[in-house]
């Protein structure tokens, strides 16, 4: 067999890389299935989550939208759920995954902890909607809100991974300019 690989050296090349290749191959398709299991959801599914699957639904999001993700465990502080980093852009996330719309009382604890940890940025994501007034508040206070229907976009569109949901696209534009706070 060894004499045969000596006179014909392409087909060695040949075997050698097939051989190779098979446990890229099994890594590629095991990630192939995770990943759709991640993309096949509904919306009765995500109501029934608790709140630590629903918030870990939304951290292969941020990763693959190039953040660092900071699980934030010590609640007793504030009630962020993460802080993202990216080129030096500091987000504070909190999940809200409720039965009611949000209301401004949420919007102001993301404040606070947007000022306590020095971040950028604020975002608030719930699975349901935000109260007119928390609307408001998060206008004037330049904070980021992804509801029902944002959610349910970013979730559809592969975790962002076809077309960033538009606070990430608004991130990326600070991040080009680092002297801007």
């Amino acid at each position: 067999m060894i004499h045969f690989f000596e006179s014909h050296p392409q087909l060695f090349i040949i075997s050698a890389t097939i051989l190779l290749s098979i446990p890229l191959l099994c890594f590629g398709w095991s990630q192939l299935k995770r990943a759709s299991a991640f993309y096949s959801y509904n919306w009765s599914d995500i109501d029934q989550l608790s709140t630590r699957e629903f918030e870990s639904l939304l951290i292969p999001y941020f990763h693959n939208q190039g953040y660092s993700v900071t699980n934030v465990t010590d609640t007793s502080l504030c009630k962020v759920n993460f802080v993202l980093r990216k080129r030096g852009i500091k987000v504070v996330v909190i999940v809200k995954k409720q039965e009611n719309n949000v209301d401004s009382l949420s919007v102001k604890e993301l404040i606070e902890a947007k000022d306590m940890f020095g971040a950028n940025k604020a975002l608030l994501i719930t699975n349901l909607y935000y109260t007119s007034t928390a609307k408001k508040l998060a206008a004037t206070e330049n904070v980021n809100l992804v509801d029902r229907t944002a959610l349910h976009s970013i979730l559809t569109n592969k975790a962002g991974i076809d077309r960033p949901h538009r606070f990430i696209e608004r991130v990326r534009t600070f991040s080009d300019y680092p002297n801007i706070e």
